[in-house]
């Protein structure tokens, strides 16, 4: 599985998952939606590297522009 940010109406960035493995991903009408597992993956580095506080299901809070980086860098 793959995370990715990708632009929304609505949010600046969401993530998207994608499992390349099994589907062409170069198709861009395919999205496979995230699940409460995929998060925890992503909190988890979250909570081990003090990097974003997670606020709900895809939504993480920064202290600073550093974490941000950091974070972005590890789940672009």
């Amino acid at each position: 599985m793959r995370l990715n940010w990708q632009a929304h109406d609505t949010k600046k960035l969401h993530l998207v998952a994608t499992a390349p493995y099994e589907y062409d991903v170069n198709d861009p009408n395919y999205v496979m939606f995230l699940t409460e597992e995929d998060m925890k993956e992503v909190w988890e580095w979250c909570a081990i590297n003090n990097c974003g506080t997670r606020t709900s299901f895809d939504t993480f809070k920064f202290r600073t522009k550093k974490q941000i980086t950091m974070f972005l860098l590890r789940w672009a």
